[in-house]
């Protein structure tokens, strides 16, 4: 069952372990913060500090614990509604198909040259991903942290994929330690009919 967690405040002890055991975490710039004990705790061993040094988002959000920050609460609920929206209501359904307006024929000229051809030079994978993929249907997910590697969901004429990229501009699309600790994290989405290439996959949601 998939668990989404919005950390809304100071968040310790127990509420952190859950958020941070959930599949899918925001936090609120400024707002948030995440840690084991709080500053007392902290400054009891010697220590001063304040609770946004020890566990804000900016924190989080690039050591991997933590998937998403964002600029409010509001803004935290959307983009929670908006990833249990590419998932089935329960275990016995498919991901849910949507009306799609953008048409299925669509070619987009750009792709053509997007690609160089000088194996040294890089190119936007992000931009091609919103080339291939419905208008405005990818939702990515954790792009602080192991930035090699681009997680997301997508949809193709309405139909929901996951998706994992080489990002050539970072790093020039190499899978790093952390790269591979998100590749294994995202190991639990399913694996059959999977369509690969050198630099991206997607993956049947449905």
């Amino acid at each position: 069952m998939p668990v989404v967690a919005l950390a809304l405040g100071p968040t310790a002890g127990l509420g952190a372990a859950r958020v941070v055991a959930s599949h899918y975490s925001i936090m609120v710039k400024g707002l948030s913060q995440l840690f084991a004990a709080g500053p007392a705790v902290v400054e009891a061993i010697g220590e001063a500090s304040d609770k946004e040094s020890l566990g804000g988002s900016v924190i989080h959000t690039r050591n991997g614990v933590v998937d998403e920050e964002v600029a409010s609460e509001a803004e935290a609920f959307a983009r929670a509604r908006r990833f249990l929206s590419y998932l089935p209501s329960h275990v016995g359904q498919h991901a849910p198909r949507t009306a799609c307006a953008d048409p299925v024929d669509r070619r987009d000229p750009a792709l053509v040259d997007l690609v160089p051809r000088e194996a040294k030079q890089v190119y936007s994978m992000r931009r091609l991903l919103g080339m291939v993929f419905d208008e405005g249907s990818v939702f990515e997910m954790g792009r602080m942290w192991g930035r090699a590697l681009i997680t997301a969901f997508a949809r193709l004429d309405g139909r929901v994929v996951a998706v994992m990229a080489s990002d050539p501009s970072f790093l020039g699309g190499s899978w790093e330690a952390r790269s591979s600790e998100r590749r294994s994290a995202s190991s639990s989405w399913p694996t059959s009919s999977a369509c690969r290439w050198s630099t991206w996959s997607t993956i049947p949601a449905s």
